[in-house]
């Protein structure tokens, strides 16, 4: 499943994802299945939204809102089709509130532990927030006066807490170093921080910074900045009344993400706008309940048909005027050239790939570096390994952290050299230096923007 494909250090190992993609791979042979994981994840995103709305807020407009938000915006549809853990990440947080409601149901307390350990072995930050949730589940039931009786079945709850452990133990049998995720992300926090500052005053500007960049806000106090905030505090005040206990379980993750990053920010590690995922469609889902109770404000004519034909006019109106931004003319027509694109970038990706795996004999044994232009986790998983596969952009930073010995040995070994033809500054020099120490190169692909050298050290 692992077969060293997640060895070679780009990214923190997220044992969820490894055993998804190991799986996915496996099973179908193809990497085409990888990224029809996401799409289904998406599914099965609004799926659950619906199930946790259920029909509290009526029975199609909130449904039909939330589906449009998730497909049609560009962040959502763009981690869709790029992937990413945050998708996964979101899902299993809330599969694991759908099935919260109701907890007297064996089969409802077995789904929330089951998917709270697997959200917790997809982001660390979840470790925050499962703790969060799960003190609210024993809060909630045994702090009010006329409390029952300790269930012991209860204890099973604690089982997603203990999910850390067992990410380090993963990190043990598949890496060899108890704590390997950590040195990772400490050493890519070092990597990024280079020569940056870390205020703490300045991380609310961040956060407001990266919502201001999804929802393409440019003021508080432009029009659709405050249209959004109303119709936010209209769904909150609408769960409150009609799903308090809901509302709380969904606001636990949405504020413990906010505050995990900023202990991270606040020691090193720079903040990035996609890991608030979660957060994100949380504004979502609150948005379409709020629209969903403008409808019902505002058009109760006493004229079934005319109110609900404008109910729906009014909610296409609202949804268009939120998701429309200046960078996209038309939602649906923005789509398919969007999928199309990324189809096109995978095609191309996989020839390049696969151009390495047709110039190697069966007792090769090479190295290979590619930057961003050419995904070394296909590279990895075409050859069945991710030992002696370097990313580009990584040697570079541990060049410019003064690690002496950042590049491997390379005497006597074939090195392939994957990038795009528009690199420039340090990983053109890199390409450049390793190029020089080269007896002979050969160019195996080069198509796309995209080239592949095969160079004898």
């Amino acid at each position: 499943m692992f077969g060293d494909s997640y060895h070679a250090g780009w990214s923190v190992p997220k044992p969820s994802q490894m055993i998804l993609f190991g799986l996915a791979y496996r099973i179908t042979g193809s990497l085409w299945s990888v990224n029809m994981l996401f799409v289904a994840a998406s599914a099965l995103l609004v799926y659950y939204t619906c199930r946790i709305m259920d029909k509290n807020y009526g029975a199609l407009i909130p449904f039909l809102v939330f589906a449009a938000f998730v497909m049609m915006t560009p962040f959502s549809f763009g981690a869709t089709l790029g992937g990413g853990s945050g998708l996964l990440n979101t899902l299993f947080l809330i599969i694991a509130l759908a099935h919260i409601r109701d907890l007297s149901r064996l089969k409802n307390r077995v789904m929330v532990i089951i998917f709270l350990s697997a959200a917790s072995l997809t982001r660390p930050d979840n470790w925050v927030n499962t703790y969060m949730i799960v003190s609210c589940i024993f809060a909630l039931k045994y702090l009010p006066r006329n409390r029952p009786k300790f269930d012991r079945v209860d204890l099973l709850f604690l089982i997603p807490l203990f999910m850390p452990v067992v990410w380090h133990i993963m990190d043990y049998f598949v890496f060899g170093n108890l704590f390997y995720s950590r040195w990772l992300a400490q050493r890519f926090a070092m990597e990024y921080s280079s020569g940056r500052t870390f205020d703490w005053h300045r991380y609310p500007g961040l956060v407001k910074s990266a919502f201001f960049g999804t929802f393409h806000l440019s003021s508080w106090f432009s029009v659709r900045t405050l249209t959004l905030i109303a119709l936010s505090v209209t769904g909150i005040v609408t769960m409150f009344v009609k799903q308090r206990r809901i509302l709380l379980f969904m606001a636990c993750p949405f504020f413990g993400t906010i505050a995990l990053y900023f202990a991270t920010y606040v020691r090193g590690m720079l903040f990035m706008s996609r890991f608030l995922f979660y957060n994100y469609i949380f504004i979502f889902f609150v948005v379409s309940v709020g629209i969903a109770q403008l409808g019902i404000f505002i058009l109760y004519l006493p004229v079934k048909y005319l109110r609900n034909a404008l109910q729906v006019a009014l909610t296409c109106l609202i949804v268009f005027f939120i998701v429309y931004t200046p960078f996209r003319t038309k939602i649906v027509a923005s789509m398919l050239p969007g999928l199309s694109s990324r189809s096109e970038i995978v095609r191309r990706e996989n020839k390049a790939v696969q151009s390495i795996v047709d110039d190697l004999s069966p007792d090769d044994v090479p190295i290979v570096m590619a930057n961003l232009s050419i995904s070394t986790s296909r590279i990895a998983l075409k050859l069945g390994t991710g030992r002696d596969i370097y990313l580009l952009e990584r040697l570079v930073g541990l060049e410019k952290l003064g690690v002496q010995y950042f590049l491997p040995d390379m005497e006597n070994r074939t090195v392939y050299l994957a990038y795009g033809k528009s690199v420039k500054g340090g990983i053109k020099n890199l390409i450049q230096r390793i190029e020089k120490e080269a007896v002979k190169i050969e160019t195996i692909f080069d198509e796309y923007g995209l080239k592949i050298c095969k160079c004898l050290i």
